[in-house]
């Protein structure tokens, strides 16, 4: 079980909350139609800041899943798609 001051699983948790706060904002931005000049910044921080929150809830849900040490909830299983692949 990966321990909540491990320093790979602090950097996977990190990781993983700023590429969600990236594709929030993001999909945000493309669904609502507007720019830059016209957002409202206070939903989209609340928005970003939401789904950034659940990504780190989420990690810490999973640390006693997937691969030990990390914030992953599957266990990644080496070669299985490259013998899929064949």
């Amino acid at each position: 079980m990966a321990k909540m001051t491990d320093p790979q699983f602090i950097r996977d948790v990190i990781e993983r909350a700023i590429k969600t706060a990236a594709q929030s904002g993001a999909a945000l931005l493309t669904v609502d139609g507007t720019n830059i000049l016209n957002l409202d910044w206070k939903h989209f921080a609340a928005i970003v800041g939401t789904a950034a929150l659940y990504s780190v809830l989420t990690s810490f849900g999973s640390r006693k899943t997937g691969n030990p040490g990390t914030a992953a909830a599957f266990d990644k299983k080496p070669n299985t798609y490259e013998r899929n692949a064949r």
